[in-house]
């Protein structure tokens, strides 16, 4: 265990990790920039504002993710109904930008190529330290970062599945022509000459959609906004005691989840390069 604790420390990429933080400090400039403008705007024309929770304007991607329940707030359709709305427009929504996604990675070359500084950087990063704290200040709350999560998994899985499958000589291009759809034949024989670097890209995606999930759905006490909104209220009631028991408590929970997801990604790493290496010899007998 002493081990793997400090051939974890060793792996952090701490440059990366610092070019992350400061893309969130960005990140939340615009955000607060843009609530401030309109505020001003607001009080400058006298208006009401038409959004009565502020915290659905601190990101953009929030607003993206909650637009559907906040226009259907304050209507006569009941909470059930609101939310079954907002569950599946995220989902289509996930779904949009995942296909768009696909036929981007499929079509250009340049973006293929561009993954691999990404996942070099990304790789050192401490994930589940700092999502919990940080996630709060990207004006993010737990039913986004679960919708967010869950595209980034589906995304991920498909990207992983899809390249098993058309590596085991399963020929589904020319089955999909034979049935008419010859354009689809055609992207998956494209999407079957995808490098290397795409199937880590979709493994590593899947490592940190599941961490975004178990982040959000992490609780201490009664608090359901995961370890930074409790981290955060214990601060603004002064009781500092909670707010180190949250610090030690999500630090605690961050190493066990951070050693345990990456057992589980090498051992996925595993057995999906099993696969596809008998998938290539299958095909070169049949060649």
């Amino acid at each position: 265990m002493r081990v793997l604790f400090y051939s974890t420390i060793k792996s952090f990429n701490w440059k990366a990790t610092f070019a992350f933080l400061l893309i969130l400090l960005f990140w939340q400039l615009i955000a607060y920039s843009h609530f401030l403008l309109l505020s001003y705007v607001w009080r400058l024309f006298a208006w009401q504002p038409p959004i009565p929770n502020w915290r659905f304007l601190s990101s953009p991607l929030n607003v993206i993710l909650s637009l559907p329940f906040e226009l259907t707030r304050g209507s006569l359709i009941t909470d059930s109904i609101k939310t079954y709305i907002h569950t599946s427009s995220a989902f289509v929504i996930s779904f949009c930008l995942s296909l768009i996604i696909c036929i981007l990675l499929c079509i250009s070359t340049n973006l293929r190529q561009g993954f691999e500084p990404i996942i070099k950087a990304m790789s050192g990063i401490p994930p589940v330290t700092l999502l919990p704290i940080f996630s709060l200040a990207l004006g993010l709350e737990s039913g986004s970062i679960i919708a967010l999560g869950v595209f980034g998994a589906t995304l991920s899985t498909s990207l992983i599945l899809l390249k098993v499958l058309l590596s085991l000589n399963i020929d589904l291009s020319k089955m999909l022509e034979n049935l008419g759809y010859s354009s689809l034949g055609v992207w998956l024989w494209k999407f079957s000459n995808i490098s290397e670097s795409v199937y880590l890209a979709a493994r590593e995606g899947l490592r940190w959609s599941l961490i975004l999930v178990v982040v959000a759905e992490m609780q201490i006490g009664d608090v359901s906004h995961g370890i930074g909104y409790y981290i955060n209220s214990a601060r603004l009631n002064q009781n500092y005691e909670s707010v180190y028991l949250g610090i030690i408590g999500c630090a605690g929970v961050s190493l066990l989840l951070q050693t345990s997801l990456s057992v589980l990604s090498m051992l996925t790493h595993y057995f999906l390069k099993k696969l596809l290496l008998r998938g290539e010899s299958k095909r070169r007998i049949y060649q």
